[in-house]
């Protein structure tokens, strides 16, 4: 794994861990929360002890420690939380991977789960599945309940690659003479093989591919071409604006950024790079 490759990981599960702020808002943070500490033990060791040179001594050695400490613990809920992270995300990419599998596989992954609960599926029942990306609706369980009638069965498993709606099971129960039972993706994954943390990787690192191409794209329609005449002609309408209110100053500053901005599209447009090649 090369070093940008770790740092994407490590921003993805910093950035979940502490829940979207970004690395300038847990910086702005930290400082925030290390100054109003250092002026708490300031005043604290400057009411107990007489010497100021001591107290300030005290208070850094308090704030350090205090640091220190605290850094250790967020150190281990972090680890924690990325395995919580990493197990969440593999079941996300287990019940996606349910509904794209091929439907011989599905039954395959059925079969194993039905091997591990024998017990449960002794007597005449019938096994319908669903191979749904949706959770399972009211549709579905009349069908499945229809064909269990249909032959004579006492009970009904409904095998599904999604969650179960809660009508669905409103109208399950509603069935008289019919034991209706669900189990969903999430209860197929105790036997199935889950992806590894490999997989879980390579997701979090594809997802962020993924973000910076849409990043660049947006860029690049913001100043492509076309855009050098829109931006000029609202900077012309700026600076005329700025002739007729208060805020002079503002608007003036705002048509000089269209300039800008035009001169960076009409840079885009005729670079070398932009420039089509000869097949």
């Amino acid at each position: 794994m090369s070093i940008g490759e770790k740092r994407t990981l490590n921003a993805y599960y910093k950035r979940r861990f502490y829940r979207g702020r970004t690395a300038f808002a847990r910086a702005a943070d930290f400082i925030a929360l290390r100054v109003i500490l250092f002026i708490a033990c300031y005043l604290w060791f400057s009411f107990n002890v007489e010497s100021i040179i001591a107290a300030a001594v005290l208070t850094a050695a308090a704030v350090g420690a205090i640091s220190v400490f605290a850094e250790l613990v967020k150190s281990v809920r972090l680890e924690k939380f990325i395995l919580r992270e990493n197990a969440r995300l593999s079941k996300k990419l287990f019940s996606e991977s349910l509904v794209l599998m091929p439907r011989s596989e599905f039954l395959g992954i059925v079969r194993e789960y039905i091997k591990c609960h024998g017990k449960e599926f002794a007597g005449e029942s019938l096994v319908y599945t669903a191979q749904t990306l949706s959770p399972v609706d009211e549709e579905t369980v009349l069908c499945a309940c229809r064909a269990a009638n249909r032959r004579g069965c006492k009970s009904l498993f409904i095998f599904s690659s999604a969650s179960v709606s809660q009508p669905a099971r409103d109208i399950a129960a509603r069935y008289d003479g019919l034991s209706v039972a669900f189990i969903s993706g999430d209860m197929l994954a105790s036997c199935a093989k889950m992806p590894d943390d490999n997989a879980v990787r390579q997701y979090i690192l594809k997802q962020a591919e993924q973000k910076k191409q849409i990043k660049k794209q947006s860029v690049s329609t913001a100043i492509g071409r076309g855009r050098c005449a829109r931006y000029l002609l609202v900077a012309a309408a700026l600076f005329a604006l700025s002739f007729f209110v208060s805020y002079t100053l503002y608007y003036r500053m705002l048509a000089g950024a269209c300039v800008s901005l035009a001169a960076l599209s009409f840079y885009a447009a005729h670079s070398p790079s932009a420039a089509p090649k000869d097949a």
